[in-house]
């Protein structure tokens, strides 16, 4: 074996260990097996041995436990809607994670959805994070801006830290949505937990806000949704009136809301905002 080679096969390994020493957890609904497979696939392929969480399916929950965990008086009025029985599951299966972290002592975690593809850098990504100067308490690895998912989601242009040739971390200065994969702290998952303690919005309004815990942004990403699985969310509830729904959707194939949403965020883009500690 050429020196080169044997530099590179030593480098793959020393991304397998480090991957190995950070605990991957995937949240999964029993009856979802292929999604379980899918997952498995790809873990396995980058030396990942992933932590199955058996996901809390809302459509399960009592009136009685959707009150105890949740608030929809709140939701309501900061959504204009109560939250969906998928979105209140999604929420606990996360918290799910967070509480056996925190009970276990756990450093750092990777979180995936159970229908997150990874891209081929993900290994090497990961191990660049790890190394990044920064206080992060979250990192996302896959978000997209609203329920648009071909827009990407703002980030600073001040306060990035460059971690390779191609990627970076960056400050979001909207919401990055999405919960499908990013690495999380001890100490971020103690901050969700607390914030988790009454539900009021869906699960990725928590992860990407800057006011609860450190959060940066991986660019590009390294993790999207895969789209061919069935959703466990019902959407199109989230809008109330059809002509609602229709009109933004040809809106957005005519290129209005696209635009004006890539105007705003350039512009929030250039706004200093304040240093994490």
């Amino acid at each position: 074996m050429s020196s080169k080679k044997y530099q590179d096969s030593e480098a793959h390994e020393n991304i397998d260990r480090s991957l190995q020493e950070i605990p991957t957890f995937i949240i999964n609904l029993p009856q979802s097996t292929d999604r379980k497979v899918f997952m498995k696939d790809q873990c396995e392929s980058i030396g990942i041995s992933p932590i199955f969480i058996e996901a809390v399916n809302g459509k399960n929950l009592s009136e009685v436990e959707i009150s105890q965990f949740c608030n929809q008086a709140v939701a309501k009025k900061r959504l204009g809607r109560d939250l969906l029985l998928g979105e209140i599951g999604c929420a606990l299966s996360h918290k799910k994670i967070y509480q056996k972290i925190v009970d276990e002592h756990i450093a750092y975690a990777i979180i995936f959805e159970d229908d997150a593809t990874l891209e081929k850098n993900f290994s090497i990504v990961v191990k660049s994070i790890m190394a990044a100067p920064l206080s992060w308490e979250l990192v996302l690895l896959g978000h997209y801006k609203d329920n648009l998912k071909g827009l990407k989601s703002p980030i600073s242009l001040w306060h990035k830290q460059r971690i390779s040739s191609k990627f970076l971390l960056g400050r979001l200065v909207d919401f990055g949505f999405g919960a499908h994969g990013y690495m999380i702290t001890l100490k971020g998952a103690k901050k969700l937990l607390i914030e988790l303690g009454e539900i009021y919005r869906p699960l990725d309004h928590y992860t990407p806000d800057s006011n609860i815990l450190n959060i940066y942004a991986l660019s590009p990403t390294v993790v999207s949704a895969q789209n061919s699985f069935e959703t466990l969310i019902d959407d199109e509830k989230v809008r109330q009136k059809n002509n609602d729904r229709l009109t933004v959707i040809l809106l957005k194939k005519i290129g209005v809301i696209s635009t004006a949403i890539s105007i705003k965020s350039f512009l929030k883009k250039l706004k200093p905002i304040k240093k994490y500690k």
